[in-house]
């Protein structure tokens, strides 16, 4: 015996009341998503987004001076960048403090 789904189970959910008959803790997820992280200026930054800050802001080869990467010197482009910074968090941790030292002095 067949049994017939009616679309409207199988259509994905377009009302928060849909949601939360399929995961409960879905209009709490979406009450914290607004308020994760207000005080982290790294928060919904990506790393592409400070690479091409920084260099629109510094250029490669100030970056290359303040952060000692062959990326950064050699035939410098975002998509290596990316890759090494992606494999390498103590570098990645670099370019993100220069990022927020950039920042700060853009705002004062």
């Amino acid at each position: 015996m067949k049994t017939h789904l009616r679309p409207s189970i199988i259509e994905t959910p377009t009302r928060l009341s849909d949601w939360a008959c399929i995961d409960q803790h879905y209009p709490l997820f979406l009450n914290h998503m607004d308020n994760d992280q207000p005080n982290n200026p790294l928060h919904a930054v990506t790393l592409e987004m400070i690479l091409n800050r920084l260099v629109e802001t510094l250029g490669w080869v100030e970056m290359s001076r303040r952060v000692n990467v062959n990326c950064f010197k050699n035939d410098p482009n975002i998509k290596s960048s990316l890759n090494f910074l992606r494999k390498t968090p103590w570098a990645r941790k670099k370019v993100e403090e220069l990022y927020l030292e950039t920042l700060k002095k853009e705002r004062s």
